[in-house]
């Protein structure tokens, strides 16, 4: 039964069931309150720290990508420098064998 259908039946019998169970209704939020909060708070106030790790999580997420774009980027940076410079010892070689092997035709004629 309701506490309305209670009171409206009228009695003092009545008054005093529905009191009771009025008190025993404040009981048991309150339990559940204490319970909720030493579980780690009710459903909402889970909801809103999974929303907030959700967001930290987002701006570590975007930190790492930004790094590793910047490391990609230098990477690419260093190996097309590193391509230029072992051009550069290639044809220095090339330069010196063929200046050799000119130096030695002339030394054989």
């Amino acid at each position: 039964m309701e506490i309305s259908e209670i009171l409206a039946t009228g009695g003092a019998g009545s008054v005093s069931f529905a009191v009771i169970i009025t008190l025993l209704r404040m009981l048991e939020k309150r339990h559940e309150k204490r319970e909720a909060a030493r579980n780690g708070g009710d459903i909402y106030t889970r909801i809103v720290l999974l929303e907030n790790k959700v967001v930290g999580l987002t701006d570590e997420v975007n930190d790492v990508m930004t790094k590793l774009h910047t490391f990609h980027r230098d990477l690419c940076e260093w190996r097309e420098d590193m391509r230029l410079h072992f051009a550069r010892v290639e044809a220095k070689e090339e330069a010196r064998k063929e200046i050799l092997r000119e130096a030695a035709k002339e030394i054989v004629r």
